[in-house]
């Protein structure tokens, strides 16, 4: 089970070559402010360090419903579609996923994915520290992938709305 969910460095450094790979940088910052918290995107990381042939991921813009007053919250399911297709996300590429922080912007990309139906996606256990720790390369500035087009098959059992919650709280 475990190799269905993440991959080694080695594992990802073998697989680089393969066209149809979709690696991305998914880091985010959280940080403290008066307010409570903060979301900062973590292209400025990406763009210093990132593993080759990786291409940036934003989850805090183009990944999430920017009109909430809560911010970073999910974002329609073809307004997600549409997004992951600009990534050259199909529901047919592989795809892994890191980040230079918290590994929770990881699965959160992750989970992201398999709500819309892509089960074919891993996390790159241990992150860039990992990769780097491993003696593997890194590279600088921005790479992207020719859009794609991203049919989502919604597996809306993996989301749960507060009502939902209030209701098994209240029984």
């Amino acid at each position: 089970m475990r190799e269905k969910l993440l991959i080694t460095p080695e594992q990802l450094a073998g697989q680089l070559s393969d066209p149809n790979l979709r690696l991305f940088d998914a880091t985010v910052h959280l940080q403290r402010s008066e307010k409570g918290y903060t979301i900062r995107s973590g292209l400025e990381d990406y763009t210093a360090s990132h593993i080759p042939g990786a291409a940036f991921m934003d989850q805090a813009e183009a990944l999430s419903d920017t009109t909430t007053k809560l911010g970073f919250t999910l974002p329609a399911p073809e307004d997600l579609a549409q997004g992951l297709g600009a990534l050259g996300i199909s529901r047919d590429t592989p795809v892994v996923l890191y980040a230079t922080s918290q590994v929770m912007w990881a699965t959160r990309a992750f989970w992201l994915l398999h709500y819309l139906g892509h089960d074919n996606v891993r996390v790159l256990d241990g992150g860039l520290a990992a990769w780097q720790q491993a003696g593997l390369s890194v590279a600088t500035g921005a790479e992207t992938y020719p859009s794609a087009v991203f049919v989502p098959d919604l597996h809306g059992e993996r989301f749960v709305r507060l009502e939902d919650m209030q209701e098994l709280v209240d029984a």
